[in-house]
């Protein structure tokens, strides 16, 4: 059974559900053995590598749902775009974008296939930059500028607006690679958005995400993150997505009258902290959810220097709450 997906379906499950943004990753001492012999790229495009990153946390913390390893920079290289990955982080090159080459990303396909063959009772999800954040990447070169960015925003709108247009259609154009793959859910990114007042994201984020989710309605179940999205709460269901995943600046309580299936919430930095912090906080968000549709998650990604150990003692911790059904 597919816990993830049963949930969003309405249905009853007798447990929470758990993934974590960026389980796969530098904090797993099992991915480090692999980043010592490969280059992020190469881990990213390689389909077997990529797969056995994307499965790792999965066997070693029993969380619900296997998210792909890859980036959402990512595809910018194949949208003409010089896409550098460094230990001092990304760095995106060149000013002219162009439609998806798609055959440039079929490696992601490929991935999504084996974890497909792998996975059977757990969720796949596939996931993509929204087209606000790709775009303040491609403007920062690689570093989000959010003076720059508002600069063009509103120096330029019609040609950020039209940039905006070609980025969406294209991320629609990989979600849907990754669907017909075998994602069961896709998750889209919105990283950057939360430096935009409430009437900016209505112009030059919502408009371009309730594009990018509409083909996939009634298809593959989607979910909507903003880092700092607390502006916005009270809008950001507009978007359409069936999931509404929350970073750790809201009080989880305020969710409690959303129609919508909640994700996320603890703070990653709880899980640098001692064990009994780590539970009384996961205990206090399951309880806020306590009868609503809700997925743990961390509100941000996992941090490099957490302790493994402590994120299965979480999972184990979020398994064990006994949900009111």
């Amino acid at each position: 059974m597919k816990a993830i997906i049963e949930l969003v379906k309405g249905k009853n499950i007798s447990y929470t559900p758990v993934w974590f943004m960026r389980q796969a990753g530098r904090y797993l001492s099992s991915y480090r053995r692999i980043r010592k012999r490969y280059t992020f790229l190469e881990m990213c495009e390689t389909p077997e590598l990529a797969a056995e990153i994307t499965l790792q946390p999965v066997r070693k913390l029993n969380v619900d749902a296997a998210i792909i390893f890859s980036d959402i920079l990512l595809p910018l290289r194949a949208m003409g775009l010089k896409v550098y990955f460094t230990e001092k982080g990304p760095f995106v090159f060149g000013d002219e974008i162009h439609s998806i080459d798609m055959e440039k990303m079929l490696f992601t396909g490929k991935i999504m296939r084996i974890l497909k063959k792998e996975l059977t009772d757990k969720t796949l999800i596939g996931f993509c930059g929204a087209p606000f954040t790709l775009m303040s990447y491609i403007i920062g070169k690689g570093r989000p500028d959010e003076n720059r960015t508002k600069y063009l925003m509103y120096n330029r709108k019609e040609d950020f607006k039209n940039r905006l247009n070609t980025i969406t259609d294209s991320m629609i154009e990989y979600l849907k690679l990754q669907m017909e793959s075998g994602a069961d859910m896709l998750q889209i990114f919105d990283t950057q958005a939360g430096i935009l007042s409430p009437c900016d994201w209505k112009e030059f984020a919502l408009p371009f995400v309730k594009k990018l989710i509409t083909p996939f309605k009634g298809k593959t179940p989607t979910s909507y993150y903003v880092n700092g999205m607390s502006g916005i709460l009270n809008i950001v269901e507009e978007t359409g997505a069936d999931i509404l995943s929350i970073d750790w600046r809201i009080d989880i309580k305020n969710c409690k009258n959303s129609n919508k299936t909640v994700q996320g919430n603890l703070d990653p930095s709880a899980l640098l902290a001692e064990k009994t912090i780590i539970e009384e906080k996961a205990t206090y968000i399951m309880k806020m959810m306590e009868g609503k549709r809700h997925i743990f998650n961390s509100g941000g990604g996992i941090l490099p220097q957490t302790d493994e150990d402590k994120v299965k003692f979480l999972v184990d911790v979020v398994h064990e709450w006994k949900k009111e059904l």
